[in-house]
Parts: C-alpha cells; sequence; structure tokens
C-alpha cells in the first residue's frame, strides 16, 4: 500500500533531475481522455489534467496507452484509485511495462473491479528513470531521478442499459 504524505489528496510524486533528459509522459488515451503530446524536456515533473475525464463501466475491460517521452529506456506504469480513498493500493496498479524506444506507445489491459464504488476517482500515469537507489519500478508515489507523473480523472458508473423488447 502506497499512501499518501498526510495532506488531503493523493501523493504528489517528484523527481530530482526532472524532464530534462527525455524521461516523461508524452500521451495517456483512454476512452474519451486523448491528451497526446503532453510532455517535453522543459515540463514539470507533475501535471494535474484532471479536468479530463473519461467514463469507466464496472466489470468491463479497458486498454489505456500510455506514451513514453524522447528517452529509450524508462518505466512506464498506470493506476486508477478505485477506491477513491486517495491512497494507490498494490491492487490498483493496472500494468507497468519498461520502453526500449523514444516516443514507445504502452498499452495496458485492464478491467473495472464490479465492486468499485461509483464516481469520479484519479487515474494515475508515470514516465520514470530509476537511477542507482531508486525505486526499480513505476511506483505512484516514490521520489525518483528523473521522469514525470500525470493525473487525469474516470468516472466509474454501472451499466443500466436495459434491452428493450417490442414484442406485439
Amino acid at each position: 500500500t502506497i499512501t499518501n504524505s498526510g495532506g488531503s489528496g493523493p501523493c504528489i510524486p517528484t523527481s530530482t533531475a526532472g524532464t530534462s533528459d527525455g524521461d516523461y509522459v508524452d500521451g495517456v488515451e483512454l476512452g474519451s481522455i486523448n491528451n497526446t503530446g503532453s510532455g517535453s524536456i522543459t515540463g514539470p515533473t507533475y501535471q494535474d489534467y484532471t479536468s479530463q475525464t473519461t467514463d469507466l463501466i464496472r466489470g468491463q475491460s479497458y486498454t489505456i496507452t500510455v506514451t513514453s517521452g524522447e528517452y529509450t529506456e524508462d518505466i512506464v506504469g498506470a493506476w486508477i484509485d478505485f477506491d477513491a480513498n486517495d491512497v494507490f493500493d498494490a491492487g490498483e496498479l493496472l500494468g507497468e511495462a519498461g520502453t526500449t524506444g523514444a516516443f514507445e506507445q504502452v498499452p495496458i489491459s485492464f478491467t473495472v473491479p464490479v465492486a468499485a464504488p461509483l464516481g469520479t476517482t484519479r487515474l494515475r500515469a508515470r514516465c520514470v528513470f530509476p537511477d542507482t537507489g531508486d525505486t526499480p519500478n513505476a511506483d505512484p508515489c516514490a521520489k525518483s531521478s528523473w521522469g514525470e507523473t500525470e493525473d487525469s480523472h474516470v468516472h466509474i458508473e454501472t451499466n443500466t442499459r436495459w434491452a428493450v423488447s417490442n414484442d406485439s
């Protein structure tokens, strides 16, 4: 379990050298979120895109695509705070992968838990390069030597569509 640092809201991770070597998120695509070309070597280490949201249905499967930046060997990860408690639990990791090329698109498939609370919650994407002594994965909250984090929102819904029969 990764918890925030005691304030309100989720943790906001930082990185020592930031995005200066090309370690950044250059795109997040999921449903109606199509935030591409969002990173740069002069960008901040954290971007709040929570004004962007998409609807997700309990029990349905989706694929989020996270695009890495200019550096070729990064770790990309994505999380959704499914229980909306401002904590990214281990079970809320959608997936992570190492990149081998610049601007690599990393598809991560996941299923929304059927018991996920309804409403709006946070989606997090990270692209980091772990230096010696850093966490060797795309931890949602840990400080890294290089990298960027981007947050958006998802709205969890239930499928309430009913089949209508027109029997005559």
